[in-house]
């Protein structure tokens, strides 16, 4: 059964969608990822990111 929910919480992007919708690289992606500023989700081998916590990293008035 497949989950078509819109609600950003369930709403999984892999590193190169993320990097788009960020306008920055997959490998500005990955550091972050590295660095945990930005959480990933672990889905057997497969890394996603949820696209809530993009919003978050956008709307965040820190640095990053």
């Amino acid at each position: 059964m497949t989950d078509h929910s819109t609600d950003d919480d369930t709403l999984l992007v892999t590193f190169d969608e993320a990097a788009r919708l960020l306008s920055v690289s997959v490998k500005t992606v990955r550091r972050l990822v590295a660095e945990r500023t930005l959480p990933k989700v672990k889905i057997g081998r497969s890394v996603r990111i949820r696209r809530s916590d993009l919003e978050r990293l956008v709307n965040t008035k820190e640095p990053w």
